[in-house]
């Protein structure tokens, strides 16, 4: 029966791995903050009174504040 081990890392190999976990994470990031909306904040902040349900549901529908570029 054969059996897959696991080869330790070095120390050195280890900062290499972590640097990479650490930009996909960013990337990661980043990319889930360009497909989401503006912060609560600045969401309340532009809402000036209280709406109704069927206004935030049309609220919600408009496209995002951001421009993208390909």
């Amino acid at each position: 029966m054969v059996r897959n081990a696991v080869k330790p890392l070095s120390p050195r190999e280890l900062r290499f791995h972590v640097a990479d976990c650490v930009r996909l994470c960013r990337f990661a990031g980043l990319l889930a903050r360009s497909f989401s909306r503006t912060t609560d904040l600045l969401y309340l902040s532009r809402r000036r009174r209280s709406m109704t349900l069927a206004t935030g549901m049309k609220w919600d529908l408009l496209p995002p504040l951001t421009v993208r570029s390909a």
